[in-house]
């Protein structure tokens, strides 16, 4: 596995980094199983942890512009996006930095008196981070696991790896004790060998579906304890009813943010009603249009590039598949130009116009219905994995029928003056 910094934006490589010598990744396993072991790190006082959490919020906000300016050049992110992230991240990191300390006070059980709840760290954490969002996704592991009094070896993905390092050295900085906050270089099979480890008691993940699979398989060989993330794709519902103009803003808000590569973004778009679809897709098309490609540091650009070669072209590769389906590209640049994955490709963004049976290899769907019908809500779920659904309309909620049908981990139900979630 070899880790790169490449600039989306100008396809240069900056630098390359080597996987960690096993010597190497064994002295950094057992210097935090020595960190957890000993009363360095876990029977600190909770005071002593946040102490330390909260410092790096701190130096998160001071140095806000130098960290975002890491993701914008690793993985193409727009600088305000960037911006808000680094905030997004202080922001988890102090909230768990002021809580812990409720949270993990020991409850009474309410069936009897006697018997307390108290929750204990287990010991070292494996943290595997995927690239669309390189210091939230770790800060919201971090956060809680720290202050619980567990340590962490962090693998990021192999596309950030200075931001990975640059959230190591927050740690560092912050006064964390050599151990508690590990970044690592690892390969595939060190990973596996890591799992495998009697000295490390669990995982988290937030990745693929095959990533997610391999580290099931690993920790359940094991028994070792796992969390996982996977990836989803749930839709955009517009009901007949929605207010058009919010609805569209948030429609391109949902697909476009992070440049469309976020796990809980509006992938598929599904208008309930002939004319209301019509109207609909005029709108998206006109906003998506309006987009200004360019350089990701320009605080006036709204579309940046993808975050590397591959997922471009993955995505024509989706874009092939849904013309060859019957697909009707709607939006597009006439030309490719320039290098492979800069956003001087302006080939996107891409709308498309699918059938029912291509809801795998769409980009957003348009369902032209006057009623809203059980069919329609199977069509909705046909994928694998569901993650966060989003449902518009008007008070009273018209689509309140729908909710029982819903297959997926979360749901938004918005309207103009409410939101439900389930």
């Amino acid at each position: 596995m070899t880790y790169q910094t490449i600039n989306p934006a100008t396809g240069q490589l900056i630098k390359t980094y080597a996987d960690m010598p096993n010597q190497d990744l064994e002295s950094a396993i057992a210097k935090a199983h020595w960190v957890f072991e000993t009363d360095y790190w876990r029977h600190r006082p909770i005071a002593e942890r946040s102490k330390i959490v909260s410092a790096a919020a701190t130096i998160l906000r001071q140095k806000s512009e130098e960290y975002a300016r890491h993701l914008t050049f690793e993985m193409g992110k727009l600088i305000n996006e960037a911006r808000a992230e680094v905030a997004l991240s202080a922001d988890i990191l102090d909230y768990y930095a002021r809580k812990a300390a409720h949270y993990l006070e020991p409850r009474k059980l309410p069936e009897t008196s006697a018997a307390e709840l108290h929750i204990e760290p287990l010991g070292v954490l494996l943290g595997i981070e995927p690239w669309n969002f390189p210091y939230y996704q770790i800060a919201r592991v971090a956060g809680p696991q720290l202050m619980v009094g567990k340590v962490l070896l962090l693998k990021h993905a192999e596309n950030v790896p200075q931001s990975a390092l640059a959230f190591a050295r927050l740690f560092e900085e912050a006064g964390a004790p050599t151990g508690v906050y590990t970044n690592i270089f690892a390969s595939i099979p060190q990973i596996s060998a890591i799992i495998g480890d009697p000295r490390v008691c669990g995982v988290t993940i937030t990745g693929s579906k095959h990533a997610g699979a391999a580290v099931a398989e690993h920790t359940g060989r094991h028994l070792k304890r796992a969390v996982l993330e996977m990836g989803g794709s749930d839709p955009l519902i517009v009901l007949e009813d929605a207010p058009l103009e919010s609805t569209l803003n948030s429609a391109l808000f949902g697909r476009m943010f992070n440049t469309g590569q976020c796990c809980v973004g509006s992938k598929r778009i599904i208008v309930v009603g002939k004319e209301r679809g019509k109207e609909f897709l005029y709108g998206f098309i006109h906003r998506m249009a309006a987009l200004k490609a360019g350089d990701p540091e320009n605080p006036e650009t709204t579309l940046g590039p993808l975050s590397s070669e591959k997922t471009l072209n993955t995505l024509l590769h989706q874009i092939a598949r849904a013309k060859q389906d019957g697909g009707k590209i709607v939006l597009a640049a006439e030309e490719l130009i320039g290098l492979v994955f800069t956003w001087s490709r302006q080939y996107l963004p891409a709308s498309i116009r699918i059938t029912q049976s291509m809801h795998r290899n769409c980009l957003a769907q348009w369902l032209h219905s006057k009623l809203w019908k059980m069919r329609k809500q199977r069509f909705s779920w046909q994928t694998r994995r569901h993650l966060v659904s989003v449902l518009r309309s008007l008070p009273p909620m018209s689509g309140a029928g729908a909710k029982s049908q819903l297959k997926l981990t979360a749901a938004w139900f918005l309207s103009t003056n409410r939101y439900e979630q389930r």
